[in-house]
């Protein structure tokens, strides 16, 4: 290996050509990166004019390897981004040329000359293979770029505008070029051509025995990273002959990106989470999985290396074809599957795992993935029935909708069905009890709210009928929830489009009318009942029924009377609205929910409440609806005092009782929290734990993975404040300098080049800064959980 400093012109006029490996990225540049790189030029230019000749810009490191197969190629490892947009910008640069030359009028003859010489120099040193210098269909180009790319630029180089693949980066991008280089008044084309020749970099030319992946993973280029899902493929490609390489890539990588369809990063960490247990972050998926392949590798001959690579595409490609299935709600029941079938009964449950995969997308979580994808595994090799896996599928939804409609939070989800995945394997009998171990994971002896298991009936009773169910978070899954309990009891399924929204019955702002109707108690109605189950229904009408009266809304065009909706016409038969009516409906309602999410088998604690709509006054129903205390443990009571004896010399002290610690978990989302004598075990965020022992180092984490998230956003905000942020206005700046601070400079964050955040304060502060964060950056603050230990006594 060795490096050298080379300019872009050189480097770009060089003897062969440049090959693109089919395993690198497709072309990935979009406006932004091309405009810095343009910019740029523009500058070293003017530097270069106004105060320094000999200015360079410095854009990087390429690396590059010569290919055995083809020694006048060119391989490019790293940079092929910035190379492959500067072949687009010295494209658009002859073509500006050319066609200057032919309709020169006010510079005559030799101003065309000089615009011909120009495209001539262009094509020959930098565009064009040796053997063939015209820019006609017959002529060939230097750069061989990926398989799905490589027909756009064979297109772009030919210019004829109609064949142009438009919807391709590289089209778009030559576009681009084409017009700032018009726009530009102040350089010439001439001007353009000559600063590439100070457009420098670092070229490190590996020799074939060099590891292309080690150099490949410990350089930091300017421009757009690599993805996690980039680095993977290049890592398992990398190492094989070209030949191979290209087999490989067409055969299995290709596939695995197309079954993904923009959701490789997240399928890859659902392929982790199987076979490690866990679910490593975005930010370390590439060295999770490095790790976990080199593993399978280790003591391997390096031959047998290969092979381990090559077994694990294929594993990667069968569990790519379900996760597509998965998240297309689509299943296939091939012939070789559950053959006691008839071809009927065949097709109905092949509907019905379509039916419960499309449940399952439509629930706010995605942690059950992993389990989802090792089910259907488990059916591919025909360890369990279609019929097993229908019931685990059903029974995954029971238990996500319950701990959803009871509010259960979300932390510790993500360990439980980690665990579970791993054990989701034949046992040594060759048979599988799929659905004994998804019972055992989600059903255990307690049912209380807070914990991983599955909401009793009584739970489940209590919240839908008590719970406001409605807010802006939760629509779509109140929207599935209301469209499930409509199917309840029909064959005729009706598929509730974007057309419908959630209807009010008692809207959210009272009118005199519907004061009128509620009674006196009707503010107090209003606040305890509007967001309830009972008063929830679906619409095409949301806005025409508006704040009308019950009665309008009965009787008016389209109105609950004429409703093509099941889940309307109990409405209608009511003349009245209130706490009673409400009350009724929700237990109609109940009763079909136990049925679509029901509980698993008997169990003590299962069992329903009473029903709730005896006929009361409407204040008692205030009053009768607000939740009984929860019970609590009675305490171990001290140790009780003994007097000293008289003569006690040689007596050893008896040891005073130290009660446990106690751990607990404190989500964001909830109200203030006594921290007095806590200490921080760790945090989740996004479903992914971490580690933290101390507030600065979760408070710098989080507010890091927040900017990431959308940086743009934060930024346009410190321009130009709005809403009510003044804590966070406080501690943060453009540059280091915060009052606060000045005795502890280390506690100043650096976000970017021009936002600085302090995180110089007491922990009651930390937490109210990152709340103002997640709801300035609009993220739900119930996805931090931290984790604490508290001593007692």
């Amino acid at each position: 290996m060795k490096g050298s400093e080379n300019s872009v012109s050189r480097f770009m006029s060089g003897v062969g050509s440049y090959l693109i490996p089919c395993y690198q990225r497709q072309y990935s540049w979009d406006e932004k990166q091309c405009r810095d790189l343009f910019d740029d030029m523009v500058r070293l230019y003017q530097q270069q004019r106004e105060h320094d000749p000999t200015a360079t810009h410095f854009i990087g490191s390429v690396v590059t390897q010569s290919s055995l197969e083809a020694p006048s190629s060119i391989m490019v490892i790293d940079g092929q981004q910035r190379l492959t947009t500067m072949y687009l910008f010295y494209l658009a640069l002859y073509r500006l040329a050319y066609e200057r030359a032919k309709t020169q009028v006010s510079g005559g003859v030799e101003g065309a000359i000089d615009y011909l010489s120009l495209a001539q120099t262009i094509n020959i040193t930098i565009l064009a293979d040796r053997s063939s210098y015209s820019m006609g269909a017959s002529s060939k180009h230097r750069f061989t770029l990926t398989e799905s790319d490589q027909p756009a630029l064979d297109k772009l180089f030919v210019g004829n505008e109609d064949e142009f693949v438009a919807d391709s980066r590289l089209t778009r991008n030559y576009r681009l070029f084409m017009d700032w280089i018009s726009a530009q008044e102040d350089m010439s084309l001439a001007a353009f051509y000559r600063i590439t020749e100070s457009v420098i970099f670092i070229e490190i030319e590996l020799d074939a025995k060099d590891d292309a992946q080690l150099i490949f993973e410990s350089l930091n280029s300017k421009g757009l990273d690599l993805s996690e899902g980039d680095k993977v493929r290049n890592f398992l490609l990398m190492g094989f002959g070209s030949e191979e390489v290209k087999t490989h890539y067409r055969e299995l990588w290709l596939p695995i990106e197309t079954n993904c369809d923009h959701a490789l990063s997240e399928f890859i960490k659902h392929f982790l989470a199987l076979k490690q247990g866990r679910a490593p972050s975005q930010r370390s998926l590439y060295v999770n999985f490095k790790d976990y392949v080199q593993g399978l590798q280790h003591g391997s001959a390096l031959s047998a290396q290969n092979q381990v690579k090559i077994a694990v595409l294929e594993e990667l490609l069968a569990y790519s074809k379900l996760f597509a299935r998965m998240r297309s709600c689509s299943y296939n029941l091939y012939s070789e599957h559950d053959t006691n079938l008839s071809s009927g009964a065949r097709s109905q449950l092949q509907a019905a795992l379509a039916q419960s995969l499309s449940h399952l997308k439509r629930l706010p979580y995605t942690v059950q993935s992993p389990v989802v994808l090792q089910a259907m595994m488990l059916h591919a090799k025909k360890q369990i029935s279609g019929y097993e896996l229908l019931e685990a599928l059903q029974l995954l939804e029971s238990f996500l909708f319950r701990r959803w409609a009871c509010g259960c939070p979300s932390h510790g989800l993500n360990r439980m069905f980690q665990a579970l995945a791993l054990k989701l394997v034949p046992d040594d009998s060759g048979t599988f009890d799929l659905v004994r171990q998804f019972k055992l994971s989600m059903c255990t002896a307690d049912g209380a709210k807070g914990t991983s298991s599955m909401p009793h009936d009584a739970e489940f009773v209590q919240a839908l009928r008590q719970r406001a169910l409605y807010d802006n978070s939760s629509r779509d899954t109140l929207t599935f929830m209301l469209e499930r309990l409509e199917n309840a009891d029909s064959r005729e399924q009706v598929k509730i489009d974007g057309g419908y929204s959630i209807e009010h019955i008692m809207p959210q702002k009272l009118t005199d009318e519907w004061r009128s109707e509620l009674g006196a108690d009707a503010e107090a109605i209003h606040k305890e009942w509007l967001h309830r189950l009972g008063n929830l229904t679906l619409t095409a009408y949301n806005s025409k029924y508006s704040n009308s009266s019950f009665a309008e809304k009965r009787t008016m065009e389209h109105g609950f009377v004429h409703s093509p909706l099941r889940l309307n016409w109990d409405i209608a038969e009511y003349n009245h609205w209130g706490p009673q009516e409400m009350a009724q409906r929700a237990e109609t309602l109940i009763a079909k929910a136990l049925k679509l999410w029901p509980y698993p088998g008997d169990s003590a604690g299962n069992r329903a409440l009473a029903p709730a709509y005896v006929s009361k006054p409407a204040s008692a129903f205030v009053a009768a609806s607000t939740p009984a205390p929860t019970s609590v443990a009675a305490p171990i009571p001290a140790p009780a005092s003994v007097s000293a004896p008289t003569h006690t010399p040689n007596l050893v002290p008896v040891p005073v009782p130290v009660p446990a610690p106690e751990i607990f978990d404190y989500c964001l989302a909830e109200g203030e929290c006594d921290l007095t004598g806590t200490k921080l075990l760790g945090y989740e965020f996004m479903g992914q734990y971490y580690n933290a022992k101390s507030w600065a180092k979760l408070q710098r984490d989080v507010i890091a993975m927040l900017y990431q998230r959308n940086p743009e956003r934060l930024r346009s905000w410190f321009k130009a404040p709005w809403g009510n942020f003044n804590w966070l206005a406080q501690y943060i700046k453009s540059s280091r300098d915060f009052a606060i601070d000045k005795d502890s400079p280390m506690s100043v964050y650096q976000l970017d080049e021009q936002l600085y955040f302090c995180t110089n304060q007491n922990v009651v502060t930390k937490l109210k800064l990152l709340k103002q964060l997640f709801e300035l950056m609009q993220v739900d603050p119930a996805q931090l959980t931290i984790h604490l230990v508290r001593s007692k006594g």
